[in-house]
């Protein structure tokens, strides 16, 4: 079979230069994906193929150029908050003032949503458990005494008189008055004080371990005041340029 035979056979027309080195890739689709592909195309003038391959790299470029997979899935999530403002105001977010206003709440809350846990959050959940703990302990001593020894209006000259200070507020407290008592009081007394001092205890181990995330907060406002600040980033692009 001649060489003008088998070019016949073959059909089509010859391949470009550019078309030469590229290599076909079988792709299955919904008809649905293919409509829009189509549609797509027409708008842009390009064949299908042309669309297809123009997606796809510029698909890989962004992932590239927005870091990967984690980044993308955060754009995604951030834009549908911006369309979530324009949904209720019918207006474009950046051409309104009220949806932009929206939308710079929405993606607020948004953006908090994807805070990372600081470097010793199970050292500040363990502190606060432990404060927690503390205070329920507090309260729960304080209620007992309260039921033991309350509050009453004054029988004496003396208590009156201690009664009209504004920290009683016109009352007294009911003290012990036999040796059981005392004992009792006494005891109710000192677990008061034990259980105080473990809530401020408590209270210090928590300022400890929040901190190394006040640290890095500040080190988060030091990073923002270097990009911001124009003579560091003169320094950065030449130390790109060397």
């Amino acid at each position: 079979m001649s060489d003008r035979q088998t070019s016949k056979k073959s059909g089509g027309r010859p391949p470009e230069r550019d078309e030469a080195k590229r290599s076909a890739i079988a792709v299955r689709t919904t008809a649905d994906v293919k409509r829009r592909l189509e549609a797509a195309a027409t708008a842009s003038g390009k064949s299908l193929t042309q669309e297809i391959e123009r997606r796809l790299e510029q698909s890989l470029s962004w992932e590239k150029d927005l870091g990967g997979g984690k980044n993308i899935a955060f754009f995604i999530g951030l834009a549908n908050e911006f369309s979530r403002a324009e949904a209720f105001s019918g207006r474009p977010w950046h051409e309104d003032h009220a949806t932009w206003t929206a939308a710079k709440m929405l993606t607020e809350r948004y953006f908090s949503s994807w805070r990372p846990l600081p470097p010793n959050s199970s050292e500040i959940a363990k502190a606060l458990k432990s404060l927690e703990a503390a205070r329920s302990k507090m309260r729960k001593l304080e209620a007992e005494f309260d039921d033991a020894w309350p509050l009453r209006a004054p029988e004496t000259s003396a208590e009156r008189l201690l009664a009209a200070s504004p920290k009683f507020n016109g009352m007294v407290l009911t003290l012990p008055k036999t040796n059981e008592e005392h004992a009792q009081y006494a005891a109710m007394t000192e677990a008061l004080s034990a259980a105080a001092d473990e809530c401020d205890h408590a209270e210090r181990l928590l300022e400890t371990a929040c901190e190394l995330y006040d640290e890095e907060s500040d080190r988060g406002r030091d990073i923002v005041k270097q990009i911001l600040d124009p003579l560091h980033l003169d320094r950065a692009r030449q130390t790109k340029a060397v």
